[in-house]
């Protein structure tokens, strides 16, 4: 999470998935999400971007 949250502030990409909102583990997942990182749900999101 603290590298994720530097390359967001250095306007890296970053992508995240993002889970089931009642999940604690998907908790830093969607807090990427809304600092910044791109919502991935499929290999097409990503390749896109590139």
């Amino acid at each position: 999470m603290i590298t994720a949250n530097f390359a967001i502030q250095y306007n890296r990409e970053v992508f995240a998935v993002p889970g089931p909102i009642i999940m604690e583990e998907y908790k830093g997942n969607h807090r990427l999400i809304q600092d910044g990182a791109k919502l991935i749900t499929c290999t097409n999101d990503i390749l896109e971007e590139f």
